[in-house]
């Protein structure tokens, strides 16, 4: 098994669209005709800068290659939004303990995924670092206050 096929059975359902273009593109790009061209754009995503490339014969065609795998990171972010009171992720954290949560199949499966990555690491790879991330929130410049003992 190589390692393109574990990784796409591991990840196949965040999004199959973006997956399979990000996984297409080097046997796309060997084996492109003349007439495609390469199409690139760069967008705010998940937090983050995602630069999403497909390979295409219109601009059209490549237009909504980007704009679907786009629109399925928002998809996914709305799920997963660790900020947002209304995610999936942040009923989760709020009921923690409480009671259970119905998630939908997507969530249920990253957060599956999540759990393995974190196991195969050794724990190198965290799930549950929320909140710490919260503690040291740096879109706010939000820091825990450190308590200094001073010896005399």
């Amino acid at each position: 098994m190589t390692m393109e096929l574990r990784l796409t059975i591991t990840i196949k359902s965040i999004s199959a669209l973006t997956i399979g273009l990000l996984l297409a593109l080097p046997f796309l790009f060997s084996c492109s005709s003349s007439s495609e061209r390469i199409f690139k754009e760069t967008r705010p995503s998940m937090y983050t800068i995602v630069s999403i490339t497909v390979v295409s014969r219109t601009d059209d065609q490549a237009q909504k290659a980007i704009n679907a795998s786009y629109a399925e990171l928002d998809r996914l972010a709305a799920l997963l939004n660790f900020y947002s009171n209304t995610s999936e992720i942040s009923a989760i954290n709020q009921y923690a303990g409480v009671k259970p949560v119905k998630v939908s199949a997507d969530t249920l499966d990253i957060i599956v995924k999540a759990v393995y990555a974190s196991d195969m690491t050794n724990g190198a790879f965290d799930v549950t670092v929320g909140p710490l991330v919260k503690l040291w929130d740096i879109q706010t410049r939000s820091y825990p206050i450190r308590s200094r003992s001073r010896r005399d």
